[in-house]
């Protein structure tokens, strides 16, 4: 029979195309698919019956005890990570989740073999419930699935020169002390509270760094833009960023406006595949650039936060308006080439960081799940009686998250509002989303 496989999604702009182009594999291979979004699992388990879950994490207490629920119902949890290469060392334990119950933990997929090694070192799980992938996402940069990703007609290359900036001040928002309290309820439900505080010494001073930083970085890039007029300016935020910040900023600054276009919603491989140049803070962004072969700056005037040596040493490196307005001018220049010095420190991170370069990881990540999954028995668990539950399940996927869309947007939801609390936008897939993308990789998959 077949195994009924939930996908859980968190970023629309990030992990939608990855997790519908795993499902679609594994469609292929025999299973049932069916897409949630990331904090909803428990409508579906509720009223649907499935043999296995993938997740993107298993941080948040409300998760893991919806895991432990469902040890001794035949359904099995597989962790899928998606957010960037956790390469801060302050940090990494957490972004592994290395002292957490993974009792129910059919499967993690690493990025890289230094990450299993580390796992298995802490005795958190046995080598056979661990399976290193490399980075699934960057098979879009290779054949077959590259030209169709970039296919499309592209409104942001105006000039002769184009520079990407993918901004990740995703802390910034919350030195504005009315936001704070939004960020002290992340960081404790998300169990990263003790690590900030034993770093920095409390949250405030996290916040108020990549504020600064924030700042700083925004004065340099419009000083650039008021002297360099040959240039436009691509700025993507990410996906967690407060995008109203930008939209005022540059509001006021309406001088600016030819030369840098603010995108509020766009994939980023779409972006980077027709800049000359892409700038970052310590971003997987830098990364999936090389992977194209292109020039990246590491733009950081507050190291103090958020810097990964690691992530930076394939960039040229900049602190402040001079450093960075001289990188501009020798990436920009008609025969710059990436030095050999940097390019070999580029692959050294890829091979240790990435398991080296691939267009394959989504695929066999698929064969790997199915072959794991195939011999077990299908789950046949009774279904909670919760008539709200049903009510809520049922709205989901017949109205398309309605609930959730009114929860996260409130009522203007109905007159096009698509920002959230933190202010970002249209963070959540719809189904119609899902099958924009499978019908762009049913083309393709082999």
């Amino acid at each position: 029979m077949k195994k009924r496989i939930l996908i859980s999604i968190d970023h629309k702009w990030r992990d939608l195309p990855g997790h519908v182009l795993l499902g679609e594999y594994l469609r292929k291979l025999g299973s049932e698919v069916t897409y949630c979004r990331n904090g909803l699992e428990k409508f579906f388990l509720e009223n649907s019956c499935f043999d296995l879950v993938i997740v993107n994490h298993i941080f948040e207490n409300a998760r893991r005890e919806l895991i432990l629920n469902y040890k001794n119902k035949d359904v099995k949890f597989i962790i899928f990570p998606t957010e960037g290469i956790p390469t801060l060392e302050d940090l990494t334990d957490f972004g592994l989740g290395v002292n957490l119950d993974y009792s129910n933990i059919e499967l993690y997929v690493f990025w890289n073999s230094y990450y299993k090694a580390r796992f298995i070192e802490n005795k958190t799980l046995t080598d056979s419930k661990i399976y290193v992938s490399g980075v699934p996402r960057f098979d879009f940069y290779k054949e077959p699935f590259k030209s169709e990703i970039t296919s499309t007609s592209d409104p942001y290359t105006s000039r002769i020169k184009t520079v990407l900036w993918a901004t990740n001040f995703t802390q910034a928002q919350f030195h504005d002390a009315r936001k704070f309290a939004l960020m002290d309820a992340d960081a404790q439900r998300l169990g990263y509270k003790k690590e900030l505080i034993e770093m920095k010494g409390d949250l405030r001073t996290v916040a108020e760094l990549d504020f600064q930083a924030r700042e700083r970085s925004v004065e340099i890039v419009s000083q650039y833009l008021e002297k360099h007029d040959e240039v436009t300016i691509v700025l993507k935020p990410h996906p967690s960023e407060d995008l109203l910040f930008y939209k005022s900023y540059f509001k006021d600054r309406d001088f600016l406006s030819d030369r840098l276009i603010l995108v509020e919603a766009d994939y980023i491989w779409k972006l980077l595949s027709k800049c000359d140049v892409e700038i970052s803070r310590s971003c997987t962004t830098a990364v999936e650039a090389w992977h194209l072969g292109k020039p990246t700056i590491d733009l950081n005037p507050v190291p103090q936060w958020n810097h990964s040596s690691k992530h930076a040493n394939g960039s040229i490196k900049c602190h402040d308006y001079a450093t960075f307005e001289s990188a501009m001018s020798e990436c920009l220049s008609s025969n710059y080439e990436v030095p050999q010095k940097l390019l070999s420190k580029r692959m050294h991170f890829i091979e240790r960081y990435c398991e080296g370069l691939s267009c394959d990881r989504t695929k066999l990540l698929a064969q790997f799940i199915t072959q794991k999954i195939q011999h077990r028995n299908q789950s046949n668990y009774a279904c909670k009686k919760n008539i709200f539950s049903l009510i809520i399940y049922v709205l989901l996927k017949h109205l398309d998250h309605l609930p959730h869309n009114l929860k996260v947007y409130g009522a203007r939801y109905f007159i096009g509002n698509r920002y959230d609390k933190f202010g970002r936008l249209d963070k959540y897939f719809h189904y119609r989303d899902v099958r924009r993308w499978q019908d762009k990789f049913r083309k393709n998959l082999n």
